[in-house]
């Protein structure tokens, strides 16, 4: 059972992974530009 259950969850972790490692690249890359945009439009 354990050994079915294991290459299964290395692939679900390899494959979601770096899909969410993507996103929150790309959510943090745009909240900086917010952030920034804001602390520009502030002085």
């Amino acid at each position: 059972m354990l050994f079915d259950l294991e290459p299964l969850s290395w692939f679900t972790l390899c494959t979601v992974l770096p899909q969410l490692t993507e996103i929150t690249m790309t959510i943090g890359k745009h909240l900086v530009l917010v952030i920034l945009y804001f602390k520009c439009n502030a002085y």
